[in-house]
């Protein structure tokens, strides 16, 4: 099983999930997952208010217009 699949499997649970922290838990471990693969430009992570993807050069979400809080890429 390659990293890219449990990223997918916790993005699997996380829509299964009724429990709000539950959700977003397995979403950051998603995502996590996924900073450890991707490069930055590539990346998408998640509005923390509506849960669209965004990338995470994003400022804003496209869905809700939320402000996203900025990233900081470790060198």
């Amino acid at each position: 099983m390659t990293r890219l699949d449990e990223a997918k499997i916790l993005e699997a649970m996380a829509a299964d999930t009724n429990m709000a922290y539950d959700r977003m838990a397995l979403m950051d471990g998603a995502d996590a997952i996924r900073r450890m693969i991707e490069p930055p430009g590539n990346y998408t992570g998640h509005c923390p208010v509506c849960s669209q993807r965004v990338t995470m050069t994003a400022r804003y979400c496209p869905s809700c217009g939320q402000r996203l809080p900025e990233y900081r890429w470790e060198a």
